[in-house]
């Protein structure tokens, strides 16, 4: 299903690659916990339907966090999806795939996210226009192997595994380009909730949210005023320590932590390239704490996908740049 509205749920979703799942036991949690999603740069939630009250947090969520998207999760019938709606939802998720509970969002253009836990389901989901999937329960099924092998018949179809996922095993997931994003309740424990240890919440948010970009050291650029300069200081460098020297149309490389630009760049003394798994979730994840970028410096590779980015601020003289 292609629709402006579900497009925009799903790049949301897809931007900071953790979908957050809560089952509420209490109205008193909607408030600091929206406060927390809002300061680690989560845009959605999924509140679970299996109290009593989710509909009326669903509600409260809204009302409150109008800017925060909303989707019901665990939802096994209709009406629970049409109580949903009713209350603000965003979006639908259900634990496996019924034709019935499908049928019924995509009439009213309605996102849902079905469970899949086999091929038959996923390529039933895909004969239904759905590119977008819960894979669960994930780690059951064989956690990222599953992903991989589901994932490779089926061209263009995304995954949101969900159960069993947690800080121990997300690295994995988090570097695989077919996983949109993961589900879980792991940076909410119910134990940390009931006690209002909202501090130690907003903690596991933000280590989640740091876990899903997986920042890493590139390498350091360092600004030359001449070719020659930029040769003869990356050949220096790989004399002294053995490093392989490469060469490139704009700048010399001494092994691969080390480029000389050759006719210099942005920064003043030069740039410190930074590595992620993902340009959208890393985006996301720094604009959420200030971050503003050179639009002119994006870089896309051949496939049309963002590769490279600045941005605005400079550290003691070096621009800082993510790379895919």
């Amino acid at each position: 299903m292609k629709n402006s509205e579900s497009e925009r749920i799903i790049q949301v979703i897809r931007g900071t690659g953790i979908l957050p799942a809560i089952v509420f036991k209490s109205q008193a949690w909607i408030e600091p916990l929206g406060q927390i999603l809002k300061k680690t740069g989560f845009g959605a939630v999924e509140v679970l339907f299996r109290s009593a009250g989710a509909s009326e947090a669903v509600r409260e969520f809204k009302r409150k966090f109008p800017d925060l998207l909303v989707g019901a999760g665990t939802v096994l019938t209709c009406e629970q999806a049409s109580e949903a709606f009713e209350a603000g939802a965003d979006f639908i998720i259900s634990p496996g795939y019924g034709d019935k509970l499908v049928d019924f969002c995509l009439q009213r253009n309605k996102l849902i996210i079905p469970g899949c836990s086999s091929a038959s389901e996923i390529q039933r989901a895909y004969e239904a226009g759905l590119r977008v999937l819960k894979l669960f329960p994930a780690e059951r099924l064989g956690g990222i192997g599953a992903v991989k092998d589901l994932a490779a018949p089926f061209s263009g179809v995304e995954f949101i595994p969900t159960g069993g996922i947690n800080m121990d095993n997300l690295d994995g997931y988090m570097q695989n380009n077919r996983v949109l994003a993961v589900g879980g309740s792991f940076m909410a424990p119910y134990s940390l909730l009931e006690s209002e240890r909202y501090e130690a919440v907003a903690d596991l948010y933000e280590k989640a949210a740091r876990a899903a970009v997986g920042f890493r050291f590139a390498h350091v650029g360092v600004n030359c005023q001449s070719d020659a300069e930029a040769v003869d200081s990356a050949r220096r460098l790989s004399a002294l320590f053995g490093f392989p020297v490469t060469e490139k149309a704009n700048s010399v490389y001494s092994g691969t932590g080390v480029e000389y630009l050759r006719r210099g760049g942005y920064g003043e003394k030069g740039h410190i390239g930074i590595r992620t798994y993902s340009m959208e979730r890393a985006i996301t994840y720094l604009k959420a704490r200030g971050a503003e970028f050179i639009e002119e410096s994006r870089k896309y590779d051949a496939a049309g996908n963002l590769s490279c980015v600045y941005l605005k601020e400079e550290i003691a003289g070096f621009a800082v740049h993510i790379v895919k």
